[in-house]
């Protein structure tokens, strides 16, 4: 991003704005830079992606090879994207080709006789994450897209309402006020890219402000047609890139704008360059940038537990102390999951054998980490529970706790005998 905002000005004023706004995204939102959870993980390929694009429709033709790819990642990263990259890529043609509607033709003959290199390295690029996609889908056809659009037309998709939706969007501009910020942060944005002298910058600035306005408008829709929880923000966090990009265009504007007065740009140019350092040491001291290093293994600086919780290796070498070389068929209890992938990957780290009983969880595991019907016949079944789960009066041979589930012997069923006893008891 940095090098893409350097060709806009040919100066430190475009990688500076750049800078200032990468480092504003990862201030505002730490964890999208920090941690490997796929929502977190679509948002600087997102971001880049718009900025891009953007670029490539104001004439940088040279920055296309990093919209293919961050849009390609985008496609393969979850199927919302099979809407959004097609419809800025149509956006960002129709951006170049309304000003050349004239001589059009001619237009394209000159991209392709003059820009080999690029497009044919976006064209390689396009191929290299298309086959992957062609390979699965003839070996599985329809494949997922069948999947796709039988999701899109069925009761689960969309149907909150134009309200619902709009509110969905605005909660990334900022919770609780977001209709203000949006409001205040587009007159800006506007204000200043209208003020803005003419040139490449100017029409950095409107590509910027055009595509963020197609992303707003994709999300309203997204939620309108194809959320099924549209309470759960997560699935919308790449469009934390919205406000951001808006304010890149008020930083990037108002610095081309004044340029021509030295002493005020100078100024400015020192206070963009101190918020971009102050928005990166807030990135460095957020509590999301934090690694558990504990239990790390010396020769490989690696974590040898999951990321918070450093019981998990000696609770899972109790575990396969306690199966004696039978397979441990883990039955889960609501609410356990993020325990259980935990112990699943340190099993298989270890050698020690370990499936999850219910093949509903296959969409998080893969079939490799379900128990097959020999293992569920002869293995032995142990259940993950809540940590806070009364087990008084219950005996059991097997109590492992873990930071967010307890691994006992003990099935519903035992429960549920004992808060009778109890109950029986008490009466």
């Amino acid at each position: 991003m940095v090098a893409v905002g350097y060709g806009w000005t040919r100066s430190p004023r475009g990688a500076v704005a750049a800078f200032a706004a990468v480092l504003l995204l990862g201030a505002l939102h730490p964890s999208m830079l920090a941690q490997d959870w796929m929502p977190y993980m679509y948002v600087p390929a997102y971001f880049a992606f718009l900025v891009a694009l953007a670029s490539v429709a104001a004439g940088r033709y040279g920055d296309l090879w990093i919209a293919a790819v961050t849009g390609w990642f985008c496609v393969h990263g979850h199927a919302c994207f099979l809407l959004f990259v097609p419809a800025l890529t149509l956006s960002a043609v129709l951006l170049l080709a309304w000003p050349r509607r004239r001589r059009l033709r001619a237009a394209l003959r000159s991209f392709f006789r003059n820009y080999r290199r690029t497009w044919i390295s976006a064209a390689a690029i396009s191929a290299a994450f298309l086959l992957p996609i062609a390979f699965e889908l003839a070996d599985h056809w329809p494949g997922n897209f069948a999947k796709y659009f039988g999701y899109g037309s069925s009761s689960s998709a969309g149907g909150h309402g134009l309200e619902p939706a709009v509110r969905y969007m605005l909660w990334f501009w900022w919770p609780r006020h977001g209709l203000v910020v949006l409001a205040a942060l587009g007159a800006a944005a506007i204000a200043v890219t209208w003020r803005c002298p003419a040139g490449q910058v100017r029409r950095v600035c409107v590509s910027l402000l055009i595509l963020n306005a197609v992303s707003t408008v994709g999300l309203v829709a997204y939620a309108f047609v194809g959320i099924d929880e549209i309470n759960e923000q997560y699935i919308g966090y790449f469009y934390w890139s919205a406000p951001v990009i808006t304010a890149l265009v008020i930083v990037l504007g108002g610095l081309e704008a004044l340029a021509r007065r030295p002493a005020i740009a100078r100024a400015a140019f020192a206070c963009v360059a101190a918020a971009g350092l102050a928005a990166g040491a807030l990135f460095t001291v957020a509590g999301a940038t934090q690694t558990q290093t504990a239990h790390a293994d010396p020769a490989t600086r690696f974590s040898t537990g999951a990321v918070g919780d450093p019981v998990l290796p000696g609770g899972v070498a109790r575990l396969a102390a306690y199966a004696h070389g039978r397979t441990i068929v883990l039955e889960l209890r609501p609410d356990t999951w993020p325990e259980m992938t935990g112990i699943v990957v340190q099993a298989q780290r270890t050698g020690v054998k370990a499936c999850l009983a219910d093949p509903a969880w296959t969409f998080m595991v893969t079939t490799q980490h379900i128990c097959t019907h020999a293992q569920r016949a002869h293995g032995i079944v142990l259940w993950l529970w809540k940590p806070n789960t009364d087990f008084r009066g219950i005996h059991m041979h097997l109590k492992v706790v873990f930071r967010r589930a307890i691994v006992t012997n003990v099935s519903p069923s035992g429960v549920v005998a004992a808060d009778n006893r109890a109950r029986e008891r008490r009466t």
